[in-house]
Parts: C-alpha cells; structure tokens; sequence
C-alpha cells in the first residue's frame, strides 16, 4: 500500500464513479481499476461494492477513507524528513570540545540558524577522552589541537578551525601581575606551569629551551587543568596555557597576560570520525567556512 494507491482510492470514493475519478487522476479507468484491485488484495477485504451505475464504500472502506488523509500526511512528512536527513537538514549532532571557545559558540549559532532542525549535544573532556570517544564512533566532531590527533591519520580527518596563541595565569600575588609588557626574558625569574600532554611531549623543550633567552626558565607540567590552577592560586609559579582554555577559568584572582615576543600558536581543529558518516557533519563544517569568512 502505497500513497498513490490511498489518492486513487479517495478519488473513487469521492466521485463513487471509476470513470469521474480517472478523469480526475488524469490516468486511464483500467489502470485505475488495476490499483483498486492491487490494494483490495493487498488488504485483503473489499473496499467497493460495484454496480453498473455506482460504487458503494463497504464498511471496510469507509473506515479506510477515513484514515487516508492522515496516512497519506505522515507518510509524506516522513519521507521529507528521511530526505532531509540525508542531506544533513535534521538529525542530533553530538559535539566534544576541550572548553568553551567564542569561535565554536558564533559556528553553532550559524548552525541553528541555518538548520533549525539541527539539535547539538555539546559536552567538554580532555585531549584523551575526545580521542577515544571519536574513534569510538560515539560522537560526530571533536573540537581539539592538531597535535592531538595528527598520530590518528588512519582513523581521523580534520580541518583547522583557528590558531590559539599561548598566554600567561598570573597570580595577583605575582610581580608580572602589574607589568603591562611581558617578554620571554621575563620568564627566566619564575617557574612557568603547563598542561602536561602526551601527544607533544616535546613541545615545551622547544618552547622554553631552544630560544635566545637572557637566563635558563624553569618550568613543570601538571597532569591536568585542576592541578595547573591549584599551584598557580598557591604561588607555586605562573601557568602558561592555550588562550581560550585561560579563558575558561573563574573564581580565581588571576590575570590573563600576553608574552609581546613569544610567537606560539596552537591549531584548534575539527576532528571525525572518517567511518562514521553523519550528513550534518559536512553542514557544520560549512557554517564554520562561513563564519570565519
């Protein structure tokens, strides 16, 4: 039983006349016929009592003439919303980033503006758990550094989102709390805090130990954000982080400082799943073009 079947019976039980209806249906009265037939078998009842001049609803038929309108409605909204879900127009988008970032924020706007049918389940977790959550299937993007994940060429793709530059946490407790320039000969007199990462581990040998510094920095790594904020708050030294993760902490009397000559950037990339197809990925990665236009 199709939708073209219930139109051709409507028409009949409307006219109560084969001949009118074909007229109507623009097909000819054999063929109108044949799909009475087809769909009486299908049904397996009779829907028509026939005579020379009429046909007659059966009781069967004129509960089936009742329910027809709203059959043939949610059939047709159903397959719009099966086409639309091809191209990526409707559906859930489960979305993974390391923390809030106003870039990401002004993509999903675009998103829901563009594709209000779009919902977007959006939770934060580290590098780590990003990774194995895509790999897993069990989310469609993850917001995260391209050192994160350029080890999962076989499993990921990716496109740059933006570059974050690096900043300083400084404790108001702290001498650089007031300085209004700070370079990378200033860091030799304090201990710097990062994110310790297994996927760079030797990033901040670069960073701090392959510059023409006036004096030798000393630094150590926190195995996580928790723990980076805790030292810095009790004077243990000052946290070096990706700007928009600097951004994510409050309730801390902290100040968030640039290096003028420390020229670090991190890639913010869009990562996939490349077995896991999800239509509304390809219409998320477009609003991010449009937004960074």
């Amino acid at each position: 039983m199709d939708t073209e079947q219930l139109k051709a019976f409507l028409s009949v039980a409307k006219y109560q006349n084969f001949t009118k209806a074909s007229q109507h249906l623009h097909i000819d009265q054999p063929a109108l016929s044949r799909q009475i037939l087809k769909l009486e078998n299908q049904l397996g009842v009779q829907l028509f009592i026939r005579n020379n001049r009429s046909v007659v609803l059966t009781a069967a038929g004129e509960i089936l003439q009742e329910e027809s309108p709203w059959i043939i409605n949610e059939i047709e909204n159903l397959a719009e919303k099966i086409k639309n879900a091809g191209k990526g127009q409707i559906g859930e988008l489960k979305l993974a980033t390391l923390g809030k970032m106003s870039a990401l924020t002004a993509i999903i706007s675009e998103v829901q503006t563009n594709f209000p049918d779009i919902k977007i389940q959006l939770e934060s977790y580290n590098f780590e758990t990003i990774n194995s959550l895509l790999i897993r299937g069990n989310i469609d993007i993850g917001v995260t550094f391209e050192y994160a994940v350029t080890d999962l060429k076989e499993d990921l793709d990716w496109k740059v989102l933006f570059q974050e530059p690096f900043c300083l946490i400084v404790p108001k407790k702290n001498k650089l709390y007031q300085k209004e320039e700070i370079t990378l000969t200033d860091l030799s007199e304090h201990k710097i805090i990062a994110l310790k990462t297994k996927f760079n581990p030797k990033f901040y040998y670069q960073l701090f130990n392959q510059r023409a510094l006036s004096g030798e920095i000393q630094y150590s790594l926190a195995s996580n954000m928790e723990s980076l904020i805790l030292q810095v708050d009790a004077g243990l030294g000052i946290g070096l982080t990706p700007r928009f993760i600097a951004n994510n902490i409050h309730d801390y009397d902290f100040i968030i400082k640039h290096v003028s000559d420390l020229n670090m950037q991190e890639k913010v990339v869009l990562a996939w799943n490349k077995r896991k197809y999800n239509p509304i990925t390809k219409n998320f990665i477009t609003c991010c073009a449009k937004v960074s236009q």
